[in-house]
This record gives structure tokens, C-alpha cells and sequence, in this order.
């Protein structure tokens, strides 16, 4: 049970980061056009 918690947390952690870096992404895009 705790393993699963900790691999939740874990995509969960990923999932934002990487949903920030997609903003960033996308923020730059436009910014460049």
C-alpha cells in the first residue's frame, strides 16, 4: 500500500513538472510568432 501511494506521488510529481515545462513550451512558442 505504501509503494503504491509512493509510485502515485511520484507520476503525480512528473505530471506537473512536466505540464510546466509544456506551459513554458507553449508560452515560448507563441512568444516567438
Amino acid at each position: 500500500m505504501e509503494i503504491h501511494t509512493d509510485l502515485m506521488y511520484n507520476a503525480k510529481k512528473r505530471l506537473l513538472i512536466e505540464l510546466k515545462y509544456l506551459e513554458i513550451d507553449i508560452k515560448s512558442f507563441v512568444h516567438f510568432f
